[in-house]
């Protein structure tokens, strides 16, 4: 089928979000209708079979296909956010089922605490946030507005570190008196040069608040997890990294 030929009904079967690094793509960008949230940057894919494969591919929407849609850029995210639930709902796994090595730590209340260990460096509690497939699960953070919220409630956390260097999956560690952020940034660096180059996404420790649902970058850049609400724009510190347009 042709994309001028689609109806709102198709695109609403095969269009999905997904994220990519707003600083490395920014020449792409250019032509691509998108939402800047601090380092992400959220575009809009059509979820397609590929050519002489049984295999999926996404093919993310250029301004020529959004015009050929005829419907807005606000409309098409829309669409995209809802299909992304329905094809892909989120998960999020505990770390240590993919490790054998775990042990109960005890934290200063003397409470139970799980931890993972790997190349003989001891993790607090952690998620693996991605969807069913494992595939285009960094998206997960925004297609599914309350996911980061509910993490940091099942791990008893105010604040995660979120972890996200690959677009399969993002790392939500809680932050703990265990593990300081360096700590974390260290081991996410050893994590990143195990990712292939075309599946990196960001290589940056960010801090999520739950209490107001704010994403902190390092370098200050802080803005609302949620697209539900003034969707088209992010909230930045002042002085800090401008929109693309």
């Amino acid at each position: 089928m042709k994309i001028s030929e689609m109806t709102r009904e198709d695109l609403a079967e095969r269009l999905i979000l997904s994220v990519k690094n707003s600083n490395e793509d920014q020449d792409f960008l250019l032509t691509h209708p998108h939402i800047i949230k601090g380092s992400f940057a959220l575009v809009c894919c059509l979820y397609a079979d590929k050519k002489d494969s049984s295999d999926k591919e996404l093919i993310v929407v250029d301004n020529e296909k959004l015009n050929s849609f005829g419907i807005s850029k606000s409309e098409m995210f829309d669409l995209a956010i809802e299909n992304s639930n329905k094809l892909f709902p989120v998960t999020a796994e505990p770390l240590e089922q993919f490790y054998d090595k775990s042990y109960q730590d005890k934290d200063s209340k003397g409470n139970k605490v799980e931890n993972f260990k790997t190349d003989g460096v001891n993790l607090p509690k952690c998620l693996l946030l991605s969807n069913n497939d494992f595939f285009n699960g960094a998206a997960a953070m925004f297609y599914q507005p309350d996911i980061l919220k509910r993490i940091a409630d099942k791990l008893n956390c105010e604040e995660l570190y979120l972890v996200p260097f690959s677009k399969d999956v993002v790392f939500c560690v809680s932050s703990s008196r265990l593990l300081s952020l360096d700590e974390v940034k260290s081991i996410s660096a050893d994590f990143v040069k195990n990712v292939e180059k075309e599946n990196r996404l960001i290589g940056d420790v960010m801090v999520y608040d739950s209490l107001n649902n704010l994403i902190k970058e390092s370098d200050g850049v802080t803005y609302s997890a949620s697209l539900n609400e003034n969707a088209l724009s992010q909230s930045v510190s002042p002085g800090q990294r401008s929109n693309h347009r």
